[in-house]
């Protein structure tokens, strides 16, 4: 009988301490992202609309209209300065059974929000542009979600499933590196000095 409470009691203080350790999925991310941030990406835990959401997670039993999200990390790529004139757009990996309504841009790839976004319209109205961007939406990881481009950086969206976090992030860094080097020569960029603008 002692034998037995000792170990719960035992049972009861390792138990808790066991919990707050990290688990490998853990380590595997905490890794990646620390790869992400030493070669100069920024991380953020964020989200993106499901494209294939079931009827449930379109509308509540209640009958209230949802806005159903995958969460995902983006991993930013900061441009060299930023782009005189504001503005961004998102692009959104079709998946293959969509179930909301989507506007195809690229093979593939849906915009978020309005194809009339201005800013997509002066991106896609370069074809040397359109030509790096289906370069870049190649290479990214096989498990990505989204890219997004803004004045001030491109981003890939994706839920850092791998398990080779150098070589991922070396990946997702060169493809968004085929957009961001050259996005400054056409577009009008702002002074090297001006931060300003958001």
């Amino acid at each position: 009988m002692t034998w037995l409470i000792l170990i719960l009691v035992l049972a009861m203080v390792i138990g808790p301490v066991m919990y707050l350790l990290p688990s490998d999925k853990d380590k595997r991310l905490t890794d990646l992202r620390l790869a992400a941030r030493k070669a100069g990406l920024t991380v953020k835990i964020t989200s993106v609309p499901k494209l294939d959401p079931t009827a449930e997670e379109r509308v509540s039993a209640s009958g209230k209209v949802l806005d159903p999200k995958i969460p995902c990390a983006s991993y930013e790529l900061p441009l060299s300065r930023p782009l005189r004139k504001p503005g961004e757009f998102c692009l959104l990996k079709i998946p293959g059974n969509a179930t909301v309504p989507v506007t195809e841009v690229r093979p593939g790839w849906a915009i978020a929000g309005d194809a009339a976004n201005p800013f997509w319209k002066a991106f896609a109205g370069r074809t040397e542009a359109l030509k790096q961007l289906d370069g870049c939406l190649e290479r990214l990881p096989t498990d990505v979600l989204a890219f997004g481009c803004t004045h001030r950086t491109v981003a890939c969206y994706w839920r850092e499933k791998t398990d080779e976090s150098a070589a991922a992030v070396d990946t997702v860094k060169s493809a968004l590196s085929m957009v961001a080097i050259p996005l400054l020569d056409w577009f009008e960029t702002a002074p090297e000095g001006n931060s300003n603008d958001s």
